[in-house]
């Protein structure tokens, strides 16, 4: 039986290339007009408000929902986040080793997006977009004029877009975990919620059932550490409810509004 979740990755998907030919053959907008991050790409003054008002609303109403439903976007929704799950799962039919950096400098590399985050911020206020060449959305919005940006610096756009793709079969979610500055932004409102007492849907570990077989830990796209406490607080869950699918024991790992 297909589940929920990938009959919604399915739809967002198939979705997403339907807008991406649009926008390739010039047929629709340009791809601002349909990304989220436009709120921040643009910075919150700029005429984006005007030119993209749709988009803008619909990026805020995501941020404002991620409070309740941690990072549910990037799981069932964000075609980009859908690719490279599909990807390294294509990829890993047959191993199941998982390659994944320490904690510890998997930790420092998270920090990576917030930096990405506030450089965009930052620059968007001065009229500055260099962000816009290294984002995906924007890289396979501009394939139809590809041979057009040799010379410039659309060549290393694409080299870049091609080496987070080979990184994201090799580490899942790589740009998700470390570099998606929209993800940055969900995450610093879930932090600051949490310290507002507001509820949000987390993840519950039964500590009379759970036997630590670590099977949630090796399965997690996100390699958060389940095994730290009974409710998991951490911000970066995708709610992609892989961990409760995996463990043994039924109902060892539930959701919760705390």
């Amino acid at each position: 039986m297909i589940k929920r979740r990938t009959v919604l990755q399915i739809f967002f998907f198939t979705l997403s290339v339907v807008l991406f030919y649009g926008i390739v053959k010039r047929i629709l907008a340009d791809v601002h007009a349909y990304c989220p991050y436009s709120i921040i790409c643009f910075g919150f003054k700029s005429f984006s408000w005007y030119i993209y008002p749709v988009v803008m609303i619909s990026g805020i109403g995501i941020l404002i929902s991620s409070v309740f439903l941690g990072r549910w976007f990037c799981s069932f929704v964000c075609y980009f986040g859908i690719l490279q799950e599909w990807l390294y799962g294509l990829f890993h039919i047959k191993s199941k080793k998982h390659f994944n950096f320490t904690n510890k400098i998997d930790n420092w590399l998270k920090q990576l997006k917030f930096l990405v985050l506030f450089m965009t911020a930052v620059m968007a206020i001065f009229g500055i977009y260099n962000y816009m060449k290294y984002c995906p959305n924007n890289i396979i919005a501009s394939f139809n004029n590809f041979f057009e940006q040799i010379g410039d610096i659309g060549i290393i756009s694409f080299i870049f877009l091609f080496l987070i793709i080979v990184l994201s079969i090799l580490i899942e979610r790589f740009w998700c975990r470390y570099l998606c500055p929209y993800g940055a932004l969900m995450v610093i409102l879930i932090k600051i919620s949490d310290k507002l007492k507001i509820k949000r849907s987390k993840l519950y570990r039964n500590l009379e059932t759970c036997i630590d077989c670590y099977k949630c830990n090796y399965n997690c796209p996100m390699q958060i550490n389940l095994l730290n406490e009974e409710f998991v607080n951490d911000a970066e869950c995708l709610q992609c409810n892989r961990c409760q699918e995996v463990c043994p024991k039924k109902g060892t790992l539930t959701k919760n509004w705390r």
